[in-house]
């Protein structure tokens, strides 16, 4: 029941980007193109815009990870209800997609897919970190998320080779990123159990 949660949490705040991203775009373009001859994808080639609507993405994950995600998980699957609220965002981002004419093809589909988990998860593995550290980097997993988030989308706004293979680069940094903080956070929760394990042997004895 927990994991259908987690992924219908993803949904709400899939839908909560829209909207925060309609809202911008109308305001932005109000101001920029009162005439209204420029659509939603032109926009989305200006570097401004991209960067706005990709913190407006991570803003709506990170918004639900800590004010949902965090209270109906344990320290134990935390990381698992993390990865289906990303699920259920993608599932949006997907039916947007169909919806709006688009094709799926191979590369940029794996692209997106690896995008949104990805940057899902290094929220979920900041937060979780942040939440076992003495120093409050409360800032910091929005920050980064939303970093990588608009340097992917800008490398795929130029189409050329050259930054293709810096979006491929982003990709592949951000992975090896949630890679090492998958592993200390094992390493902290490991040593978490142990303290507690050895807590309970002492009061027993």
């Amino acid at each position: 029941m927990k994991q259908f949660e987690s992924f219908f949490w993803g949904i709400i705040a899939a839908l909560g980007a829209m909207v925060g991203q309609i809202f911008f775009f109308v305001l932005f373009s109000t101001f920029l193109d009162p005439a209204g001859k420029m659509s939603y994808g032109d926009f989305f080639s200006i570097p401004v815009f991209i960067l706005v609507t990709a913190f407006i993405e991570e803003f709506f994950k990170y918004l639900m990870l800590t004010r949902r995600i965090l209270g109906i998980s344990s320290a134990r699957n935390f990381l698992s209800n993390t990865f289906l609220m990303g699920i259920g965002f993608l599932a949006v981002e997907f039916f947007l997609i169909s919806n709006s004419g688009g094709a799926f093809q191979l590369l940029p589909t794996a692209g997106i897919v690896v995008l949104h988990l990805a940057t899902t998860l290094l929220l979920g593995l900041l937060i979780q970190t942040n939440g076992a550290s003495k120093i409050s980097l409360a800032p910091l997993p929005l920050l980064l998320a939303s970093g990588f988030h608009a340097s992917y989308n800008l490398a795929i706004s130029q189409a050329n080779v050259f930054f293709s293979y810096l979006a491929i680069l982003a990709l592949f940094v951000l992975i090896l990123a949630d890679l090492f903080l998958f592993s200390r956070s094992r390493k902290m929760l490991a040593q978490e159990y142990k303290t507690s394990y050895n807590e309970i042997v002492v009061k027993s004895c």
